[in-house]
């Protein structure tokens, strides 16, 4: 019987979030669940970012940006009149440098991919956060003095870390201004 372990995000939507949602809305406990979901929701944020920053992250990144040289070298080369007599000369050199200018463009899409997923993740991840950081302010009562003022510090802090993004910002502004809140021109 195989066993395949769920991911983080699989485990917060399948698990997490139903067992929230299984409390009463009034009840203390739903509202100390919606805290612990927004808590987890940022410790899994800030491993995301950690993994982001660590040496085999930071390495393939370097290693896009020498892929993205050397097919913008080859791809000049593709046009470059100079270069194109000497590559038609010898159609083996001129299908070798097609060949691997697909070759860099279809490894630069797959590594882009894993690179945007990762930061799409730590995204969901920090939007998660908030949202539940806000949610454990909107049910005020149903938690104590000390969760309500741990939420706030960390919608604070998270959104002062965030707060070059327009969407954090429009998150934060919909929540405490509500849906039908006035566009104050990207600033809260």
């Amino acid at each position: 019987h195989d066993t395949r372990l769920e991911s983080s995000k699989a485990i917060m939507d399948r698990y997490l979030r139903l067992a929230m949602d299984a409390f009463p809305v009034e009840n203390v406990a739903r509202g100390k669940a919606i805290l612990e979901l927004a808590l987890f929701a940022e410790r899994e944020m800030m491993k995301l970012e950690a993994h982001m920053q660590s040496p085999e992250v930071l390495a393939a990144q370097e290693m896009i940006r020498k892929k993205e040289n050397e097919l913008t070298k080859y791809q000049a080369m593709l046009v470059d009149p100079q270069d194109q007599i000497h590559l038609r000369e010898n159609k083996k050199n001129l299908q070798s440098v097609k060949a691997h200018v697909e070759t860099l463009k279809r490894t630069l899409r797959d590594d882009h991919g894993r690179s945007d997923s990762l930061k799409s993740s730590a995204f969901l991840y920090l939007t998660n956060a908030m949202e539940g950081f806000l949610n454990a302010l909107r049910v005020g009562g149903n938690i104590s003095q000390q969760a309500r003022i741990r939420a706030i510090f960390r919608v604070a802090g998270l959104w002062m870390d965030n707060s070059d993004d327009n969407s954090v910002n429009e998150l934060v502004r919909t929540a405490i201004f509500g849906a039908t809140s006035m566009n104050t021109g990207g600033e809260l």
